[in-house]
């Protein structure tokens, strides 16, 4: 109800027409785009018979992501009740519900809900593992696992672990019948990755080569994350406070809690995400592939509020009022009007009201531009050479334009972040030294129109 209420408050932005605007492609068109494409097709190809039912819209892209978080929630309260009680799951579902990095990347248009669903779902089948070990919920755990790899590649940091878990809970049946479940799932697994190996390997090798766009990161990160999961610094010390004290007056409980937990699945859910997100830091220090970001790894958060719905349900029966304190803390930090602080549909407003012609740096802004431009025109799968009969300019540099004759003024030159890419205004000065300027405006992310005459 609450992706509801705010589902289409932010703009289409960043990363999203990017998605939107290839999942319009006939498939043959979207299969080619995986040889090149750092992302791998599960949600495209989901994205693409979505838009095809219900369109294009802001409403419309984001209530696929929508739908997949809310079927995290009812995967969340089935993992609260077999590890505990019905209590757990109700709130699990509450720190996922009022968690604002779920709220906000949690409805995009991209693939991090998808891959968040799968990864609680992969989490839901080990407990069930568990419990039985069998030939159905192996096939069914491999499935998962190669819908994770599918959806993202970030999976490669998170597949080990999980068939580690797989492989030691197996094991520890000492029975012929769960190994062999054991080995056929994972036979399943291998044979549904065998067609996007070649492509993975290319990304693979390209990484290797050119690294990724996220920067190194600092030490602090590894707290830094944390605390974004978990709503904020101040979500952070309130809940430690609480959980400090209770500990501290619950001495004889917490030895019985430690006990349990050293010997329940809690263990091996803290040790698969603890396992994760340290090597995903790791990585991103010491190689080219640098991964250690919030976006990528905010599937995680799904560990930590396991654990803190343990604890809480666990630790706090006889307080019952301290007991519901951090989650109460949790709820009140929620923030449903967080920006990701990009609005292009009030720069392209701007630019339309202000200007006849448009030149967009970098290029690849022209799917932004155009979404909130001309939903129509998006919606054509424009070319460059269409672009340039709508009087837009996607360029590098005004050579690419055979006669400014054709420009109509006055201009918009649409400054989204071409100085952090290139390090450079080249475009900028070539048309200061044809045109005036005659107005700029800053837009959120430190994008920028300037109107030239």
């Amino acid at each position: 109800m609450l992706g509801l209420l705010f589902i289409e408050r932010l703009s289409i932005d960043l990363d999203e027409p990017f998605s939107i605007f290839h999942a319009q492609k006939n498939l043959h068109e979207l299969s080619s785009l995986f040889v090149t494409e750092n992302n791998p097709p599960l949600h495209f190809i989901l994205l693409h018979y979505w838009v095809s039912w219900f369109g294009v819209s802001p409403f419309a892209t984001r209530s696929l992501s929508l739908f997949f978080s809310v079927l995290t929630l009812i995967v969340l309260y089935r993992i609260g009740k077999i590890m505990s009680s019905d209590k757990m799951g109700l709130i699990l579902m509450m720190f996922f519900t009022f968690s604002n990095f779920h709220h906000s990347y949690g409805i995009e248009a991209r693939a991090y809900s998808l891959f968040t669903l799968l990864f609680a779902a992969s989490i839901w089948l080990l407990l069930e593992l568990y419990k039985n070990f069998n030939l159905k919920r192996s096939i069914a755990f491999s499935f998962i696992c190669a819908g994770l790899f599918y959806t993202h590649y970030i999976s490669i940091l998170v597949l080990p672990f999980l068939f580690l878990v797989n492989f030691v809970i197996g094991y520890s049946k000492k029975s012929r019948k769960v190994w062999a479940a054991f080995v056929i799932g994972l036979l399943v697994f291998s044979i549904i990755l065998l067609p996007i190996i070649p492509s993975f390997i290319a990304r693979l090798n390209h990484v290797n080569d050119a690294g990724t766009w996220v920067e190194k990161p600092h030490w602090t990160a590894l707290y830094g994350l944390l605390i974004k999961f978990l709503n904020g610094p101040f979500v952070v010390l309130g809940i430690s406070l609480v959980v400090i004290y209770v500990l501290y007056h619950s001495k004889d409980k917490v030895n019985t809690a430690l006990k349990e937990f050293s010997n329940s699945t809690l263990y091996t859910i803290v040790l698969i995400t603890s396992g994760i997100y340290i090597s995903a830091f790791l990585i991103s220090l010491f190689s080219k592939s640098a991964v250690f970001i919030d976006r990528y790894l905010f599937f995680l958060s799904i560990g930590f509020f396991i654990l803190l719905a343990y604890t809480i349900d666990m630790l706090f029966q006889k307080k019952k009022y301290l007991g519901w304190m951090p989650l109460a803390i949790f709820v009140i930090s929620f923030n449903p009007f967080k920006t990701h602080n990009r609005n292009s549909d009030e720069l392209v407003k701007f630019s339309k009201k202000s200007a006849n012609s448009f030149i967009l740096s970098p290029p690849h802004y022209d799917l932004t531009f155009v979404y909130h431009y001309d939903r129509n025109l998006f919606e054509k799968i424009p070319t460059k050479a269409l672009l340039f009969e709508n009087q837009i300019y996607p360029i590098y540099g005004l050579h690419e334009i055979k006669t400014l004759q054709h420009i109509a003024t006055p201009i918009a030159y649409v400054d989204a972040g071409s100085k952090f890419l290139y390090g450079e205004t080249k475009l900028f000065d070539e048309l200061s030294s044809f045109y005036v300027q005659k107005e700029t405006k800053i837009f959120e992310g430190g994008y920028r129109v300037v109107i030239f005459e």
